[in-house]
């Protein structure tokens, strides 16, 4: 029987990545681990390119070694499934609500979930008429100085919202992006602490100039923060609008989402199911 002929690389491809590609692949499918000879033979490369991929991925973080010198998957990789698989469920159920925002209020309206430590965007739908906001599916955005992420961050709890801020040690600022970024952190937890409070986050050009933003959170089914969902647009047509009116909608389209989720919420206001 001939042997089927090797896949053809596309122009524009990274041999290096798609290497990398195919080790990842193998450790996570191989339960007992992975040593660097093994690697080697699969991959048909010489002991050193092995081992360079694999402290390359060690170092990002999505493999460990143990101290028989096998390389196994992190839970690093199972996170980041988590983010996928929970993005895609929350967007089935948010989408036609995302629809109905845009439809009613005419700004673009945006899905949002942590991801590491940034706000990333899973679904949105455009405005027409308004001016684009980089809050395309993919994009993504800081959690201190934008609605998504502000809305997010509000229900976190100070350990974790510390965890996520500061993710590099030693860190002690937040970014600033505009002259209105809030960059200290007991101002963000003033921040924080009113979006709690209303129940909705605005980013008023801390992200980008003349950008102005609102976003409610939404709950999943164990009473944890999940996602956001958001509309934005320029400064002068949200504030020409009522800004309290289109946070009732995004807040009402949140809850919506919410119990699609299984979230029920307490009688207390404000208090999340645990």
């Amino acid at each position: 029987m001939s042997k089927p002929e090797p896949k053809k690389i596309s122009p524009g491809s990274s041999k290096t990545l798609l290497k990398g590609l195919k080790a990842l692949e193998a450790v996570c499918l191989k339960k007992e681990g992975l040593k660097q000879s093994e690697l080697a033979a699969l991959l048909g490369a010489d002991r050193s390119t092995a081992l360079r991929i694999l402290n390359t991925m060690t170092a990002a973080g999505y493999l460990s070694r143990d101290a028989d010198g096998r390389y196994r998957p992190t839970m690093k990789i199972p996170r980041l499934s988590h983010h996928i698989l929970e993005g895609m469920e929350i967007r089935f159920y948010a989408r036609a609500h995302l629809d109905k925002v845009t439809l009613e209020t005419g700004f673009s309206s945006h899905l949002a979930i942590l991801s590491d430590e940034q706000v990333i965007y899973v679904d949105g739908v455009e405005g027409s008429g308004v001016v684009k906001v980089n809050a395309g599916v993919g994009n993504t955005a800081p959690v201190h100085c934008s609605a998504t992420g502000k809305a997010l961050a509000a229900h976190l709890g100070e350990s974790n919202l510390k965890k996520l801020l500061y993710s590099t040690p030693g860190e002690t600022y937040l970014k600033r992006y505009t002259e209105k970024t809030i960059t200290g952190y007991p101002e963000l937890l003033e921040e924080l602490a009113l979006t709690r409070k209303r129940g909705y986050a605005l980013d008023n050009e801390e992200y980008e100039p003349d950008i102005k933003c609102i976003a409610a959170p939404i709950f999943d089914y164990s009473g944890a923060v999940a996602a956001s969902i958001g509309v934005s647009g320029t400064v002068s047509k949200i504030d020409g609008l009522n800004v309290k009116l289109l946070a009732e909608k995004l807040m009402a389209a949140a809850s919506a989402i919410s119990l699609n989720l299984g979230y029920i919420q307490s009688e207390k206001r404000g208090e999340k199911n645990v």
